[in-house]
């Protein structure tokens, strides 16, 4: 197994860094705690927009705005004058549940899932969003609905239910935008649980593992480990690639619900980070 370094890109630090996207030139994550969209440049530039609640996850549209997975709904932003609005209502009970990670497979269409707040474990859901009507329950029972990945031919779709510990693999019909046959692709985590994931050129999934202070890199096709990037902080979210080449790979973490002496030991945690792992990644896909 490959051991890479990674290092702090950006001191400051977020409470819970999150849904890490390369898009126009600049790398885009959330502070789902600070209810912040954040955005940094390779000149340093640095942008927030402030949603009001939490953000469970940003996604790009090929019209310049931004899908945002809020509490209780899917918001629609415009960075330019910072409005947002809604676009569609989340079903749970307000207070509940909330919106968590979400991406756009390679032909636009939208999936994102909820976690439980103070409703009963494994009562979320996983859903799509195809740009009209509502929102379509792709499946039920979920704890902590996060991380997405689709392999470069559409034949398989990859997701993590973080309660589960698990990275599950699905087959997948780009035709209806359909997962089916869902089986488990890592059933156990070397340490802590996987979080949010990226897929690489090669078709090997990186993911981030909260309390498992690191990232680490599976075969998307027998789920070995084959890599691992460990980090100075127990609570890392996600990954994505970025750069001009696509050969970067942006770390987010996080410091909510660390106790004082865990804050005291982990300075860096919530920061971002940066890592060149001798692969690449493909541009994030758009929502249409």
């Amino acid at each position: 197994m490959r051991i890479l370094a990674a290092h702090i890109l950006r001191d400051s630090s977020n409470l819970l860094g999150e849904g890490p996207v390369w898009h126009d030139g600049a790398i885009w994550w959330v502070d789902i705690e600070a209810h912040l969209l954040q955005r940094l440049d390779d000149h340093g530039n640095y942008q927030t927009w402030t949603a009001g609640k939490r953000i469970g996850c940003a996604i790009p549209c090929d019209d310049g705005t931004w899908l945002l997975g809020m509490e209780n709904s899917l918001d629609r932003l415009d960075p330019v004058s910072g409005e947002h609005s809604p676009v569609v209502r989340l079903g749970h009970p307000p207070g509940a549940y909330r919106f968590n990670d979400g991406k756009c497979d390679p032909w636009g269409r939208l999936f994102l899932g909820t976690m439980t707040l103070s409703a009963p474990v494994m009562t979320a859901a996983f859903y799509r969003y195809d740009g009209v009507g509502s929102l379509k329950e792709i499946f039920g029972q979920v704890g902590t609905s996060n991380g997405l990945a689709w392999s470069a031919n559409g034949a398989h779709f990859y997701y993590i239910d973080s309660k589960t510990g698990r990275i599950d693999i699905f087959d997948y019909d780009p035709a209806t935008g359909t997962p089916s046959n869902r089986r488990p692709l890592v059933a156990m985590a070397p340490k802590g649980r996987p979080d949010g994931m990226c897929i690489d050129s090669e078709g090997n999934l990186w993911a981030g593992h909260w309390d498992g202070w690191a990232v680490r890199c599976y075969s998307g096709i027998d789920g070995t480990c084959l890599a691992e990037i460990p980090l100075p902080c127990a609570r890392v979210t996600s990954c994505c690639f970025g750069g001009p080449n696509l050969d970067r790979l942006y770390i987010t973490t996080a410091s909510h619900g660390l106790h004082r002496e865990e804050r005291y030991s982990q300075p860096d945690a919530g920061k971002l980070f940066i890592a060149e792992p001798g692969v690449t990644g493909a541009p994030v896909p758009l929502f249409r």
